[in-house]
């Protein structure tokens, strides 16, 4: 069942959205099982967990250890309903008072903050992106595939690997590469410096940081190669800003690529799991996530220039 839309569901969204828009994503919502923490319930939708609602599921928090319940926007209730003769009484003044003060207070928001740093981190800098597939996720796992382009989705470099260790049957099953097909293909090592010589030199975004490095370590460690200067690259990693804007969806505090890309509205193109098409996915994607305190901080302008 759907959800009555509520005082800080309507009204503080009078001015930016109809109230038959503002059902309908209230609406598609609960049809999609959606479920969110009680922040997001509050700010989006203006609604609380109904009494003895239990948690459809708890995933953990990217700033802590704790795990956090989440709620099913379809059992929730509204946080507080104006009557009629209230609505009626409120100016068109107050109601833009109301809106502007709620959409400034998005700014302290984990997403908003998420989204301007990301911004800052790009402004006027040469940054790259990259994505690899790799043997399997163990510690002696090894890159197959290396692809890195600059924030505009030209290729600065690409490179498929021939590993010393076989590739376990999951990763095969994602990436649907073969030992078969890399057997032509050149060892780590022989463009190893090229690869560091890049990635030392330029601010590096990667949707997964932590593994996609550790990996290109390990493969530096499996070939005799320096590996010490994957500690010193200057990264960002995507996943957790983008569980702080979409939300996590699983029990790590993270989002997968897939998921974020779906979060934001943006429509996948080519095969997941190649580390071309995943690295030109991350960067539509985090161009989605910059665009969001932007549109944000437009709006709130707009208001305060009398605009709407």
């Amino acid at each position: 069942m759907t959800p009555q839309i509520s005082n800080k569901g309507l009204l503080k969204l009078a001015m930016s959205e109809t109230k038959d828009s503002f059902e309908q994503s209230l609406a598609d919502a609960c049809r999609n099982s959606e479920a969110y923490g009680v922040t997001r319930l509050r700010d989006q939708f203006g609604l609380k967990p109904a009494p003895n609602q239990k948690p459809h599921k708890f995933v953990k928090s990217p700033y802590s250890n704790r795990s956090n319940p989440i709620y099913l926007v379809s059992g929730c209730i509204p946080i507080r309903r104006f009557k009629e003769k209230e609505l009626q009484k409120l100016t068109e003044r107050q109601i833009r008072g109301r809106k502007l003060s709620g959409l400034k207070a998005k700014r302290r928001s984990r997403w908003y903050k998420a989204s301007k740093l990301l911004a800052e981190f790009i402004e006027n800098r040469d940054v790259l992106v990259l994505d690899t597939e790799t043997t399997c996720v163990s510690n002696d796992a090894q890159v197959i595939e290396l692809s890195i382009m600059d924030r505009h989705g030209n290729e600065v470099f690409y490179q498929r690997y021939s590993p010393t260790v076989p590739i376990s049957e999951g990763a095969f099953n994602a990436n649907g590469i073969s030992l078969s097909e890399l057997e032509e293909c050149p060892s780590w090592d022989t463009r190893s410096d090229e690869v560091k010589n890049l990635l030392c030199s330029r601010p590096v975004l990667i949707f997964n940081s932590k593994f996609d490095l550790r990996l290109i370590k390990q493969s530096c460690i499996a070939f005799g190669c320096d590996e010490l200067w994957v500690d010193n690259v200057e990264s960002m990693c995507l996943m957790y800003k983008a569980a702080e804007i979409y939300g996590a969806t699983n029990k790590y505090g993270s989002i997968s690529l897939k998921n974020a890309v779906a979060a934001a509205g943006i429509e996948w193109q080519g095969k997941a799991h190649t580390a071309t098409v995943d690295t030109r996915m991350t960067i539509a994607l985090l161009d989605e996530m910059v665009r969001k305190h932007h549109a944000l901080d437009q709006e709130i302008q707009k208001i305060e220039n009398n605009k709407i």
